[in-house]
């Protein structure tokens, strides 16, 4: 596997610049194109023409640093195989975001697709917990314990069970990417809202805009569609995920194994191309690509929880 650490470095360097650009344009009240923001006037504060043009010289050599680590990173792609045959022709995956899931992933210790999941932070089961601890020499390591945590969730007093940072960049903004900008993903994501706003929870006979009222007389949780929006968001991106994994593994010829729930527990809605899957499974084992959009298709029905 080629070293990433020069494009990982050069996707904390863009963002490092980034986010000091939008802190430094929203203190002196510029937009990224240069020009004044519109400010009330209860808000101007004093500052001279000569300040301002310096201030606003910085604003503008950060922007010229971020042009260029893009650039970077254009040429830097085309050293990896899953850009040039996947990622760089999937609409709202720019070239940042397919540094980041190029730098971040290890697709060669993701032997299956539920590692990607937990990686990402989307496993909603309990994984086992790490801790930070003091060797004897001193030295701090990390131990692994007997105690059990949530894969998705921060636990006080253990080491998050995935990379937060990775979270924020897939959850928080490839799936807005997605949604708006891709086709395929973006009908994933309204299938999945609608079934969501239309199911029945448990055996209440009432509808999700319905409060739900358990046997013991105690209200539950009721999803609005924050939730629901969250919960359709999520779906997408775990079969994102999927999509990538196949692909990845089958460019880098290395074995490809279904979802857990699919292998072990048989769970495949009604109306899934089972036969399709077995055959596209077949034909990754032989190192042929799958189609991008066929794939996709495939899986469209695939219950991932």
């Amino acid at each position: 596997m080629k070293d990433k650490t020069a494009i990982r470095l050069a996707v904390r360097a863009y963002d490092d610049y980034q986010r000091s650009r939008i802190a430094l344009g929203n203190r002196i009240k510029i937009k990224k194109d240069g020009s004044d923001q519109v400010v009330p006037e209860q808000q101007s504060w004093a500052m001279t023409e000569r300040d301002r043009e310096l201030f606003r010289a910085i604003y503008m050599h950060q922007i010229e640093q971020e042009q260029a680590i893009r650039k970077y990173l254009q040429k830097k792609l085309l050293e990896y195989p899953v850009w040039t045959e996947y990622l760089v022709g999937l609409r709202g995956v720019g070239e940042v975001m397919g540094a980041v899931i190029i730098s971040e992933y290890d697709i060669e210790i993701a032997t299956t697709v539920s590692k990607l999941w937990q990686f990402t932070g989307l496993n909603p089961g309990v994984v086992r917990g790490k801790k930070n601890e003091t060797a004897t020499d001193g030295s701090r390591i990390i131990v692994v314990t007997d105690e059990y945590v949530r894969g998705d969730r921060l636990t006080k007093g253990f080491i998050a069970p995935f990379n937060r940072r990775l979270r924020t960049k897939i959850v928080g903004v490839l799936a807005g990417n997605l949604i708006k900008q891709n086709p395929h993903y973006y009908e994933l994501y309204v299938n999945e809202r609608m079934r969501l706003s239309h199911r029945d929870i448990a055996t209440s006979g009432k509808t999700i805009e319905q409060y739900y009222v358990s046997g013991d007389g105690k209200i539950k949780w009721k999803p609005n569609q924050g939730h629901i929006h969250a919960m359709a968001r999520r779906k997408m991106i775990k079969i994102f995920l999927l999509d990538l994994y196949v692909a990845w593994r089958t460019i880098e010829g290395l074995p490809v194994r279904p979802p857990y729930q699919e292998e072990y527990l048989g769970h495949i809605h009604e109306g899934t191309k089972a036969e399709s899957n077995t055959k596209e499974q077949s034909e990754t084992a032989s190192g042929e690509i799958p189609e991008k959009r066929e794939w996709a298709e495939s899986v469209n029905d695939r219950e991932v929880s």
